[in-house]
């Protein structure tokens, strides 16, 4: 991995102070200061290089989501960064990895579909309406007085 600027700064300082060493070991420092700048500029536009395509992505995936258009691997991206910023930065998700989740939450839905219309039936309760015993005037006329008692 290539130094920060200000490792290469502290490391020049630190050499310099020391003052030790003659002109050609003065040269052969500076030689190794410009290698370490020219490893901190590549790493630098590769990673800028990295963002930008990120960003394209994102974007990508962007417009699909507002078209209602999202793919699997569009949510194999918003997961992976999600876990990223959790701190998990070695984690991998991909489409395949997205694509089997779903389907084995499927499965479950099927599976489970399946055991809650056995317990339906098991507990089935009779829906028919039961018939209600015909009341005379009087059977209606006793309720009610019983209700003003």
């Amino acid at each position: 991995m290539a130094k920060t600027k200000q490792e290469i700064m502290h490391a020049l300082l630190t050499a310099l102070e020391k003052g030790e060493g003659d002109l050609s070991d003065l040269d052969s420092l500076l030689d190794r200061v410009k290698k370490d700048i020219a490893a901190a500029k590549e790493e630098e536009a590769r990673k800028e290089k990295d963002m930008k395509a990120r960003g394209e992505k994102i974007a990508e995936m962007a417009t699909r989501v507002l078209n209602d258009k999202a793919t699997d691997a569009d949510v194999a991206l918003v997961m992976e960064s999600y876990m990223h910023n959790l701190g998990m930065k070695e984690a991998k998700i991909s489409e395949k990895d997205v694509k089997t989740a779903r389907a084995a939450a499927d499965r479950t839905i099927d599976s489970l579909d399946v055991v809650l219309n056995a317990l339906g039936d098991l507990f089935a309760i009779d829906e028919k309406p039961k018939a209600q015993a015909t009341k005379s005037a009087d059977d209606v006329l006793n309720e009610f007085l019983k209700t003003i008692r």
